[in-house]
Order: structure tokens, then sequence, then C-alpha cells
């Protein structure tokens, strides 16, 4: 009985370490992929030190100015924007008058020979949009490794007829997020202000209810303060009071170039997205550009006369190694254990080498269903037993079909057992020899390893 535990022990074992390595050698060959990242949490503390491990996105907004093409042919202008675009990943532009759509393109061409070719600048660019014949048209410039666009188009305001100037909604699939967001590039109208900014709402409840999309940024040139939004106005703006909605740039903040103070252009955000931690603090700011690249007040005022508006997301996966799971630690910690079990097994095989890794059971008596364990010889796997006997010595045991060796039914008798069936050993002495790796490793565990290797 001791016996034959020890060789369960060692099948047992061999089939842990098998089940072990083809676990782990399936798990190398698994490729991962890009998944939702784990949300940011939302206390200031944990989210700094999750973005910090995680790409960025640089969102922007700019009001260009009456873009066309005298600021093409200007070159300092045209190299302070090119800096400026350059600077952000994705970025809201508005107020292009150009009506050949010339000046866009040239400058897109003049950003992609000053970019990485791995990582070039595409855009999109809006239909026309106006009440009067000074029409203008919106446009989107991203990199394509950070957001793919699905389809964009011009607010449907024909009913309400809330815009001098439609929102331009773009649907777009951010880097490492697996829903769809929806930007909403808007230039409002500044004498009507406060009934634009309150439109837009309702515009955030159309692509909600429409395109079934939760997450959305509005961004861009708002008009939002001094004159055109008095502060007693703001509590009639539903998109100011309604919790859902998160006013990334404040009113303290400058986004004019010149003697100029005020928060014209604004980021808003809503959904599940932007309320989970991926927004990262302190970024949400106006870009100075004046007093980045040195321009006085006139030379600036020649590129615009808002500074761009940004905010910072985090996404993607994190950039540090991410640690196994519970189960893969746990797996990876028992294995030394197997390959401990494994080599007492094996260490007991060499020391005891006339005891195989098969056993047997019989019926010991016709009249009785009472069985016993008889342990072979490795040598009596080439041998054909012919049932139960007894040698001259009335000692009772299993017989091969020449009658000359015989197993004895008792531990006690064993070193009898030996000496009767030392003439089987003697005669097979190569294949005894050759039985110690059949030991060690059982056959059906060697042709598993032949496979594999």
């Amino acid at each position: 009985m001791r016996h034959k535990s020890w060789t369960c022990l060692v099948n047992i074992s061999w089939l842990l370490i098998i089940l072990t390595i083809g676990s782990n050698d399936g798990a190398k060959r698994v490729s991962t992929t890009s998944t939702r990242p784990p949300p940011i949490s939302d206390t200031l503390s944990e989210t700094m030190s999750s973005s910090s491990r995680r790409e960025r996105m640089l969102i922007g907004a700019f009001n260009m100015r009456k873009f066309g093409l005298p600021k093409i042919e200007n070159e300092a202008v045209l190299d302070t924007i090119i800096k400026i675009v350059k600077r952000y990943d994705v970025i809201a532009l508005s107020e292009i008058t150009d009506r050949t759509e010339q000046a866009v393109q040239r400058l897109m061409e003049k950003i992609n020979l000053a970019s990485s070719k791995r990582r070039p600048y595409h855009y999109i660019i809006s239909d026309r949009v106006g009440r009067t014949n000074n029409k203008e048209q919106y446009a989107l410039v991203f990199r394509s490794d950070m957001i793919r666009v699905k389809e964009h188009f011009l607010f449907n305001d024909s009913k309400a007829d809330s815009f001098a100037r439609e929102p331009h909604i773009i649907r777009v699939n951010f880097q490492g997020y697996d829903k769809d967001v929806v930007v909403i590039n808007i230039h409002v109208k500044p004498t009507d202000a406060v009934i634009e900014i309150d439109a837009l709402t309702d515009v955030q409840n159309w692509v909600e209810r429409t395109l079934k999309i939760r997450d959305v940024i509005m961004l861009g040139d708002f008009n939002a303060d001094c004159g055109y939004v008095p502060k007693k106005a703001w509590k009639n703006i539903r998109l100011r009071n309604m919790e859902q909605f998160n006013w990334l740039i404040g009113d303290e903040v400058d986004t004019t170039v010149g003697k100029t103070n005020c928060a014209y252009d604004r980021i808003v955000v809503t959904g599940p997205y932007f309320s989970d931690g991926r927004v990262i603090p302190h970024t949400a700011k106006a870009f100075q550009f004046d007093n980045v690249f040195d321009l006085n007040e006139t030379n600036a005022l020649q590129v615009s006369d808002h500074y761009p508006v940004e905010i910072s997301i985090a996404i993607g996966r994190p950039k540090i190694r991410v640690r196994a799971s519970s189960s893969n630690s746990h797996q990876s910690s028992v294995l030394p254990s197997y390959l401990l079990i494994a080599f007492l097994m094996a260490l007991f095989q060499l020391v005891m080498p006339d005891v195989g890794v098969l056993s047997i059971r019989i019926n010991k008596d016709n009249n009785t269903s009472d069985e016993e364990e008889y342990l072979l010889p490795d040598t009596s796997r080439s041998t054909n037993l012919t049932g139960y006997g007894e040698d001259e010595s009335g000692r009772r045991g299993l017989r091969d079909q020449n009658n000359s060796s015989l197993i004895l039914e008792s531990d006690s008798n064993s070193e009898s057992a030996e000496e009767v069936g030392s003439t089987t050993e003697s005669s097979s002495t190569s294949q005894t020899k050759s039985s110690r790796w059949t030991k060690i490793v059982p056959e059906w565990a060697r042709k598993m390893f032949k496979s594999w290797f």
C-alpha cells in the first residue's frame, strides 16, 4: 500500500508539472490587446500619481481670427501658427474664412513637413456656416494615432435656429477607450452668447438621445465673458447650472491677446469618460503664445486675438509593466513545490530501483471479495503473468508464463521474492538499466514531452 501511494504521488507530480509548464507557455503566446485603461481615482493625489505613468493627449481649441491666404503668405505669422498647432495632439480650429480651403491645405503641408513622418497630422473641415455672406468654417487637426474620426457634420438647427454658426459635430474614438466620444466645435455669436451657450445643452441632449453617446466635449470660442454674458445672466444658462457639465476653463482665465482680460474661450465636458479622473488636474489653461514665443502685442494680434485653450487627457495603458494577477502569482509560487515533490519521488525510485510505477490488484481467493496489492518489479512489465500460485515452500504469489519467477504477496517476504525472481532479473539486465529513465519519468509524461519538444 505504501508503494502504491508513492507511485500515485509520482504520477500526480508529473501531471502538475506538465500542466503548469503548458499553462505558462500558453500565457506567453497570448497577445495582449488594447483595452480600456483602468480609471484614475477621483482623489487628486492618486489621480496625479496614476496620470504621471500614462500617456497624455493634449486637446486644444483655437479661434484663428479670419484665417486665410494672407496669413499663409506672412512667414512670421505662419511660423507661429505652425508652432501652435503642432503643440497639440488634437486641436479644434474656428473662424477659417478662406473660401478656397487652400489656406488650410497649405498649412497642413507645412505642419507635416515639420513633423515626424511616423506621426503625421490629418484634418477634417466642415461646410461653411453663417447667416451672412461672411461665412466661415470649422476644422479639426489631429494625430491619427491618438484619435480616429468616424463621422462629422453640422448640427441641424433649422427648426429652432438658435445658432448663427451651427456647431460642428465630430464623432471620434480616443486611443484606449472602447466607446465613442463626440467633439463639438463652436463659435458663438457675441451678441447672442447667452442664447447660444444655453442651446448647447439641447445639442448635447440630441447627441445622447440620437447617437447614444454620453461622452461629449464642447470647446471653442463661447464669447462667454465680459459684456457678452453679464454675471446676472449665468443663472439662465442650463449648460452652466446643470451638475452634469464640467467647465474646465474658469471665469478667471484670460483667453484674449492684448489689453483685454476676458474668458471668451471655454472647454466644457460631460459623461463618464471625463468624470472618472481622466482630465489631468492643473492642465486646463490658456496657452499664451505671445509670452512663449516672445512676441509683442502687435505681432501677436497678427496671429490672433485669442489664445488657444487646452486640457490634457490621460489615455492609453500604463507605461510601467503591470504585475501579474494574483492567480498567476500563485501559480508561479506553487511551481517550486511541484519540482520538489518530483525530485523526492525520483530520488525514491532511484534508491529503490526494483519498485516500478505500476501496480495491480487481484483477487486472492475466488471465494472472497477481499483484495490485496502486489507490486511488480520493472522487469515484470515485459512478462506475461499466468495467475496466482505457490512455490515449493508454500509461499503464495504471482507466476510468469515460464514459472521462473514468483512475486510474493507480503512485504515481509520481499527479500525472498528478490531471490526467487533473480533468474528473470539477470536475463533482462539491459532492460533494467534502460528502465531508470522510465522510473523517473512515467511513459505518458515522456510521450507528452516528446510531442512538445
